[in-house]
């Protein structure tokens, strides 16, 4: 439930209230990829590089592979 508020606000250009969405679904289910990509995201667009690239770095942790 919470990932599809998250990416509904997400679609709405609320980026303040997906990525507390996203947070709330890291909460629940820390190795979320979807989840873990967005909040790195927004940190990279927040000028926040460093937080982004930890995020990203996770993310290659998880497995992830871009299609």
């Amino acid at each position: 439930m919470q990932i599809a508020i998250a990416r509904i606000y997400d679609q709405l250009s609320n980026l303040e209230e997906s990525h507390k969405y996203y947070r709330k679904v890291i909460a629940i289910e820390n190795c979320n990829i979807e989840a873990v990509a967005n909040i790195a995201a927004y940190y990279f667009y927040k000028d926040q590089a460093e937080v982004a690239i930890k995020l990203y770095q996770r993310l290659i942790e998880l497995g992830y592979d871009s299609p």
